[in-house]
């Protein structure tokens, strides 16, 4: 009877370990609000990451306020005061809203595993500006980023799937 108990024990701490590896991070047809803390200042964003990997993005706040950017592929759309530009995507690395959108195409082409301490989901990655930490509800919608190295904090909020 002893013998069927601990291999019982064992087989029921065995499958509580594995609790966060089921969460998949939601990272397509998500939208949400960030509040943006950065060194040129904090703005507030609205961003929408589509199916197709396209995103778009608006500042709602700030001397950014009404500038809007496209993203498709390694295009970029920005618009600002009524002027519309065309870049490359290599070229908004300095600009607020990157950390964001590059924590999310990093989760579209590398495995990450989700972390759990204290009731709290996280996962670390790295992207070309820089490591980072993403935190996430128990359902996988992202709810934050923090980057190690450049001050980069965001958290977000009304977030729609």
């Amino acid at each position: 009877m002893k013998k069927i108990i601990c291999a019982f024990l064992s087989l029921v701490l065995l499958c509580s370990c594995s609790d966060t590896k089921g969460i998949k991070v939601q990272k397509e047809n998500i939208g949400f609000r960030a509040h943006i803390f950065c060194a040129s200042g904090e703005y507030l964003c609205d961003f929408y990451f589509y199916e197709n990997s396209e995103v778009s993005v608006s500042i709602n706040s700030g001397s950014l306020n009404g500038f809007k950017a496209f993203v498709r592929g390694e295009d970029i759309v920005l618009s600002f005061m009524g002027k519309e530009s065309k870049r490359k995507v290599m070229e908004m690395e300095n600009s607020v809203f990157a950390p964001i959108i590059y924590a999310f195409d990093y989760l579209k082409g590398n495995s990450y595993k989700v972390e759990e301490k204290d009731n709290s989901y996280f996962l670390f990655g790295e992207s070309r500006i820089g490591k980072f930490k993403m935190y996430l509800a128990p359902t996988g919608i992202p709810i934050g980023v923090e980057y190690e190295s450049n001050g980069f904090s965001s958290e977000f909020y009304d977030v729609t799937t």
